[in-house]
């Protein structure tokens, strides 16, 4: 009960802080409140055609990766989608289109960010849109301090870091070629040049990923944490979207820490869908090739709602396909299995 209500008041003082980043930065204004809003409100009254255009924005920059994760598709080379690197002129066109009506944009998908050659760029330019930026890496490409220094630079408000284990054996035993010392100097050299131009951002988030091998590092975890002096420690369960039984040896044994349960010697999600889905409402995902996406989990989604180099996201925005989609998740016929096991809110897999 306490550890729990230790989460919330974590989750809302992030929350509030966030608040306060965006309104320092003149990026909440009230035509994106107002847009937000109608979204909500559309979200709540069950409506398949939402008045407003998204608040949140989800952009992959490329789905190509320099490590290979052991449950992750993209390092194990079983994507179904062509690889590349989204063209810098089909990222602007889009941020031109959404920066009136986006407070967020998650500027990752299923690859690593930091491959793309123009990602500061990139980053800068939301920035300059006023639109808050996020991204995810497993940090090993932010590796001089002329990186770190402009991606201080850049306007990034908040970098997550996966990380897996507290030491070298058990870090790169879910994160095959990766460089565990070589993690360590990148997050403390971004530090650094954080103090160095006095900045507060990005604010560094160290996201954990639990695990049976790791689940007795929690402790040195959080020394490391301090160490490398990132601002939010955050320890995530693992998950898989099919092949649940293939991830029995990586499940931790504290069920405190495991999003599973077994069950006839079945491994079973603990919650099954409680919510409705929050991206079709309020989140546009684009991939790396500008079609655009239902959802962040479908990593190798075969449903496209439309392709946004042919005429933006506001002409798909409330087409055929989503307001289908939309229609599904209501009725809880779903089309896409993992739409079953969802929770249906954002953020659920987060422990701390």
């Amino acid at each position: 009960m306490l550890s729990t209500l230790h989460k919330r008041a974590s989750d809302i003082n992030e929350k509030i802080a966030m608040v306060g980043r965006i309104v320092r930065r003149g990026e909440l204004t009230p035509k994106k409140l107002l847009n937000l809003g109608k979204n909500m409100m559309d979200m709540i009254l069950h409506r398949t055609t939402v008045t407003g255009h998204p608040s949140l924005l989800m952009i992959e920059p490329t789905n190509t990766c320099n490590i290979a994760c052991t449950f992750c598709d993209t390092g194990r080379g079983l994507t179904i989608r062509p690889k590349g690197f989204m063209p810098i002129e089909n990222y602007k066109k889009i941020i031109d289109e959404m920066s009136e009506y986006v407070l967020f944009l998650f500027l990752y998908y299923i690859g690593e960010p930091f491959m793309h050659p123009k990602i500061y760029e990139m980053i800068k330019y939301a920035h300059k849109k006023k639109i808050s930026t996020y991204t995810s890496t497993n940090g090993l490409l932010i590796d001089t301090p002329e990186k770190a220094g402009n991606l201080v630079e850049s306007g990034l408000d908040t970098l997550l870091i996966s990380f897996t284990g507290a030491d070298k054996e058990n870090y790169e035993r879910y994160q095959p070629g990766g460089k565990f010392d070589k993690l360590i100097r990148n997050i403390k050299m971004i530090t650094q040049e954080k103090k160095k131009r006095k900045s507060r951002t990005p604010v560094l988030k160290l996201r954990f990923m639990m695990m049976k091998h790791n689940e007795t590092d929690i402790t040195r975890i959080k020394s490391i944490a301090s160490e490398t002096g990132v601002d939010i420690l955050n320890i995530r369960a693992i998950w898989v979207q099919d092949k649940k039984d293939s991830i029995k040896e990586f499940i931790p044994e504290n069920e405190k820490y495991s999003r599973y349960h077994v069950k006839n010697d079945k491994l079973q999600k603990k919650s099954r869908n409680k919510g409705q889905c929050q991206w079709l409402w309020l989140g546009g995902i684009v991939g790396v090739d500008g079609k655009a996406l239902p959802c962040c989990v479908g990593f190798n989604e075969v449903v496209q709602m439309g392709d946004t180099t042919e005429g933006g996201l506001k002409a798909i925005w409330n087409n055929d396909c989503y307001k289908q989609m939309r229609q599904e998740i209501l009725d809880k016929t779903y089309r896409l299995p993992h739409c079953a096991d969802c929770s249906g809110k954002m953020g659920y897999q987060d422990f701390t």
